[in-house]
């Protein structure tokens, strides 16, 4: 994945209008089991939050070419919804030997 992907694709989400619009959260569902999770957004949020991943993914692959493997970083951004249950902080490669939250790399979006 590239940057210009990334970007050609920033484009046709329409992220922009986004980011205004967007919201995203993730809730225990207590109906359920106390380990049973859901998603709550609008289709701004998902696309947003689906933009990070890809994100993410883009990071790990340069990191795999640098062997130089860390966390990726998720910064707190204005669409997720300030009640959500679950913040996600970061994401690791499973392949990962034990890296410290504190060497987390800067978000590439």
């Amino acid at each position: 994945m590239n940057d210009e992907l990334l970007e050609s694709l920033k484009s046709d989400l329409d992220l922009e209008g986004s980011f205004k619009n967007g919201q995203f959260g993730i809730y225990s569902d207590y109906r359920e089991r106390d380990d049973v999770y859901f998603i709550k957004a609008n289709k701004e949020g998902l696309k947003l939050f689906a933009y990070q991943l890809l994100c993410a993914a883009k990071d790990f692959e340069h990191q795999e070419q640098e062997q130089a493997f860390q966390n990726i970083a998720l910064e707190e951004v204005s669409w997720m919804l300030k009640d959500s249950e679950i913040v996600l902080k970061h994401i690791e490669d499973p392949s990962m030997i034990e890296v410290s939250e504190t060497e987390a790399t800067k978000s590439s979006w």
